[in-house]
């Protein structure tokens, strides 16, 4: 009884409606305390996940979002001198360093190069590849199918909203990235000829797993030769069975990943080898439950979406060459 008291009061003021979940390899008597908790435990290694700590003291080891990546000092150096902004636990930050370390390694970030970035809003991203002498095709969903993202203040209606003069000054940005309207499930309207293309939480908006797919082999398809697409979507750490699937949102199950895997192969496209490592770190195990739309201030590397403990994670694909 005044175990219950004690953890209600700690979650009212100190948690915020935020729940710190436990991996299973806490000790017993931790477990016990925790199970007193007023929200359900949700095992959030109820799949085949790796928890081990780092081996090599490079960031992202995982293309699982983790406080590691974030901890990083290369990933630092990234948010502080690239994309000139302090770093947070946020998964969104997390996956724009994530494109861009994946596009730097493949050395496709360089000028002259073309890059097409897809469901754009207002992230940073077409404004850092320009900088760097890219040619920049930025597109997002016709206004009409947008009202959820306009209000939210996630759209791009134009090459204005892609403006970061922190990063380019107006003038060069505009001579190196052009805006378009784009819906991504018409497959015939994604034009040909990039280099790299990029997402960021994008994908699983499309309409369901099965448009997922569609998006990701056919776009692949238009890529250059040796072409490279980098991907950052929803992904279920509670279960490999059920997801959260409805027509707004489809969270990728691991099982889902392994499918696409093979599919992208029978398309000439090969797809970077998942490593499916959640991280050994505390913060890892963090849930935010808040129904608040999280600030730059606070650790939000997994929430929930439906009945799932969800984070962010990448995926990368390459175009054979000729």
């Amino acid at each position: 009884m005044i175990r219950n008291i004690l953890w209600e009061l700690i979650f009212k003021l100190f948690l915020g409606g935020r729940i710190f979940y436990l991996p299973k390899y806490i000790p017993e008597r931790l477990k016990s305390f925790y199970k007193s908790a007023p929200i359900p435990a949700i095992d959030i290694l109820g799949i085949e996940l790796d928890c081990s700590s780092s081996k090599f003291n490079t960031p992202f080891e995982s293309d699982l979002c983790r406080f590691e990546d974030i901890n990083n000092i290369e990933y630092k150096n990234i948010c502080n001198n690239v994309f000139l902004m302090p770093v947070n636990y946020q998964r969104k930050q997390w996956e724009w360093i994530y494109i861009y370390y994946q596009l730097l390694k493949s050395e496709v970030i360089s000028p002259g190069k073309k890059g097409l970035g897809f469901g754009v809003g207002k992230e940073p991203l077409a404004a850092i590849f320009a900088s760097r002498g890219c040619q920049i095709l930025a597109t997002d969903a016709p206004t009409e199918n947008s009202s959820g993202w306009i209000n939210t203040d996630q759209h791009a209606s134009n090459i204005n909203s892609l403006v970061q003069q922190n990063i380019l000054n107006i003038d060069e940005f505009r001579n190196l990235c052009k805006f378009k309207f784009l819906d991504m499930n018409q497959h015939y309207l994604i034009p040909e000829g990039y280099d790299f293309h990029w997402s960021s939480c994008v994908i699983e908006h499309l309409g369901g797993l099965s448009n997922i797919k569609s998006f990701l082999i056919e776009s692949g398809k238009k890529l250059n030769p040796d072409g490279i697409a980098v991907h950052t979507t929803e992904f279920n750490l509670t279960s490999n069975e059920n997801t959260y699937s409805e027509v707004d949102c489809y969270v990728f199950r691991r099982v889902d990943i392994d499918l696409l895997d093979k599919e992208l192969k029978m398309n000439g496209l090969n797809m970077k080898k998942i490593i499916f490592n959640v991280g050994s770190h505390p913060y890892n195990y963090h849930i935010d439950t808040s129904s608040t739309k999280a600030s730059t201030s606070d650790l939000h590397l997994r929430n929930l979406i439906g009945d799932f403990a969800c984070t962010s994670m990448g995926i990368v694909i390459h175009k054979n060459k000729i």
